[in-house]
């Protein structure tokens, strides 16, 4: 993708059999539906934008109960979460009547796609208390309507050696867990790593 813009968090998902992707570009205040051509997974299309206007960041969406759900929230704004949903993929998102939801912080955020297990909707969300992508929260969801939206914390998904450091996301597909892991690493050449990077973003601030 060619976009001058910061691209993260790659939201994939598959429905009716294609496959698509929502990164984070929150910088261009808005979330695009990207489709991912099936054989070449390099080469991504645009579809539509999905929302705009502000600084959105991880969002994640699932077909649940018949409808399409769009979890997302607004940089700098903590202890809450956006919901909007649609009755299909190319339908107009609208917004939930809560919006924004009051949520605790370690639930703002999103730490990967939403699941379900049995009947159950999970959402996981990044704790942010110990440090940046410390740790992750299993949240169910009890109740989501179009006026109507309650959870409750399972529990918390804690790093382990030797990724010790930090847990920020996880991800289910075909029967295998992805998490990514923080660790620290001593090197002589960190410190002008460090100054490289500073340097490249002088010189590139998108």
């Amino acid at each position: 993708m060619e976009d001058e813009i910061h691209l993260s968090y790659p939201h994939m998902f598959t429905d009716s059999n294609r496959l698509y992707c929502i990164p984070e570009t929150g910088r261009a205040k808005q979330v695009a539906l990207y489709q991912i051509d099936m054989n070449n997974p390099y080469k991504f299309e645009k579809i539509r934008v999905l929302l705009e206007g502000q600084a959105f960041v991880d969002s994640s969406i699932i077909h649940y109960n018949n409808k399409y759900w769009l979890f997302t929230s607004v940089s700098g704004e903590h202890g809450v979460l956006y919901l909007f949903y649609a009755d299909t993929l190319d339908a107009p998102f609208k917004a939930h009547k809560q919006n924004p939801i009051n949520v605790a912080s370690n639930v703002s955020r999103s730490a990967g796609r939403l699941f379900v297990v049995g009947q159950k909707l999970y959402m996981p969300s990044q704790n942010p208390k110990r440090c940046y992508g410390g740790s992750v929260m299993i949240n169910e969801i009890t109740t989501i309507t179009e006026t109507d939206f309650q959870y409750h914390t399972a529990f918390e998904l804690l790093p382990q050696a030797p990724y010790d450091e930090g847990l920020h996301t996880i991800n289910f597909e075909d029967g295998l867990l992805i998490v990514d892991g923080k660790r620290k690493v001593l090197s002589a050449m960190g410190p002008f790593k460090k100054v490289i990077r500073k340097l490249k973003s002088l010189n590139n601030p998108n």
